[in-house]
């Protein structure tokens, strides 16, 4: 009777644990875990310090050169400003007078006044008795010429490039003068002088110089 009092126990012992095994295996099949509250994030840490400087990197790889591009197309030329003031100093000048003193015209053909009496620029040239324009404009020129013999009639004339301008005649008495005038435009190499009209050597020869022949540049063209 004890015996089969203890067998009965130890079997109700196994039954409970059979069923304690399945209903756990089943519960962890079908039951679902509540979920926690998230934690509090943590303090954040403190910046570190910055690091060293570093080296300079090597330079870089020089470029290639081009070839240098065709010059462009010239601009339009751009409108003539005004002509300004002309400075005295770069002034274009001409000026001359010259006089007879002791030579004779005994040929018809320029007459060489023999004294320089002013010559600006050179102009004039006492060896061919010819005023040659180097700058081209607008001259006055003028003579005066004396007789020393009042038995002869005296003319002499003003000459451009072979042609009589203008003349002075002599008629009277001796040591009588005359004289004239004229203005001219000239071109470069244009020539200009006095000669009597026949050949004659009838001019007062005198230092006073009575016979002369002046011009000078009015204003250049």
């Amino acid at each position: 009777m004890l015996v089969n009092d203890k067998l009965f126990g130890l079997a109700v012992i196994l039954k409970l644990f059979y069923e304690t095994c399945a209903t756990a295996e089943t519960c962890s099949n079908c039951c679902t875990a509540i979920p926690g509250n998230p934690g509090n994030p943590g303090n954040p840490g403190n910046t570190g310090n910055p690091g060293q400087k570093g080296e300079k990197g090597s330079d870089g790889i020089v470029g290639v050169q081009c070839q240098k591009g065709d010059a462009g197309a010239p601009g339009k030329l751009g409108p003539k400003g005004p002509q300004g003031p002309l400075r005295e100093e770069i002034q274009r000048k001409s000026a001359f007078t010259v006089a007879y003193s002791y030579s004779s015209f005994e040929v018809v053909g320029p007459m060489k006044y023999d004294n320089i009496i002013t010559n600006v620029g050179d102009h004039y040239s006492a060896e061919t008795g010819f005023f040659l324009c180097q700058i081209p404009g607008t001259y006055v020129f003028s003579f005066t010429s004396q007789k020393k013999d009042q038995n002869v009639a005296l003319r002499t004339n003003l000459m451009k490039n072979g042609v009589i301008i203008t003349a002075g005649l002599g008629q009277g008495s001796e040591g009588q003068s005359f004289t004239n005038i004229a203005i001219l435009n000239l071109e470069q190499n244009d020539r200009v002088w006095t000669q009597p009209h026949a050949a004659t050597n009838s001019y007062l020869q005198s230092s006073l110089k009575y016979c002369t022949f002046s011009g000078f540049l009015l204003y250049a063209s």
